[in-house]
């Protein structure tokens, strides 16, 4: 929640982005430690309501699909982790990088430099050492921003 007030602060009506960013952090990133079980709670205290499962990409178990008003969230659990997804859809280059702002204020998060590509995305690792990793994707195929955490099983 701390972050949700740093960004309602500099604008007074939080943008998509920073829902985004917010909605991310109460629930991918502090039940990070959980797994998806912290991850359904968070959810569930968020009010997001469950949808039908997606298929997966890799033929493995399907993704658990939940709504809220702006957001989407996707939960991926596999054999080697689980992957925590927030999406939305397009915003201003101007939100988008208060956007990567907020996630590298994140004191848990170290920004980490990306090789130029034609996809452009943001990407963080943790203080911790853990091989969990953050990616944002502006511009992603399902059709909007995306920003993920994945945790590797330990």
């Amino acid at each position: 929640m701390l972050i949700a007030a740093i960004l309602l602060a500099a604008t007074g009506e939080p943008t998509l982005a920073e829902q985004g960013v917010a909605a991310f952090k109460s629930t991918c990133l502090d039940s990070r430690q959980a797994g998806p079980n912290g991850v359904r709670a968070a959810l569930a205290v968020l009010g997001a309501k469950r949808q039908p499962d997606l298929p997966s990409l890799t033929n493995g178990r399907p993704m658990e699909m939940w709504v809220t008003d702006e957001l989407e969230f996707l939960l991926r659990p596999d054999r080697r982790g689980y992957g925590c997804f927030v999406a939305f859809k397009q915003i201003a280059a101007s939100d988008l990088d208060g956007a990567v702002s907020a996630l590298s204020a994140l004191p848990e998060l170290v920004s980490k430099t990306v090789k130029p590509s034609k996809r452009i995305s943001y990407q963080w690792t943790f203080s911790d050492g853990s091989k969990d990793s953050v990616h944002l994707t502006p511009d992603s195929q399902l059709g909007g921003v995306l920003i993920n955490l994945e945790v590797e099983r330990k």
